[in-house]
């Protein structure tokens, strides 16, 4: 039941464009990320201790959701 409800949060926080999922935040910094061994067009926001959470990116959202430490971070448009 509650993950249900979490998945439910989730797809809340989410609207859809065409295939793509882009969360509705407004915020995020576009920056370009390496992600096994790609590097990635993507808009990230902090939430905390080194860690970024891809909001956004150009992969049609295959790393949408996606956690990464701030070493992976390449560069910050």
């Amino acid at each position: 039941m509650e993950h249900e409800q979490d998945t439910q949060m989730q797809e809340s926080a989410f609207k859809s464009l065409g295939d793509n999922k882009v969360m509705n935040t407004g915020k995020g910094d576009w920056c370009i990320v390496s992600i096994d061994g790609n590097d990635v067009r993507a808009k990230i926001v902090h939430r905390g201790r080194g860690k970024y959470r891809i909001v956004e990116d150009n992969m049609d959202g295959k790393y949408l959701t996606t956690t990464i430490d701030a070493e992976d971070v390449v560069l910050v448009e």
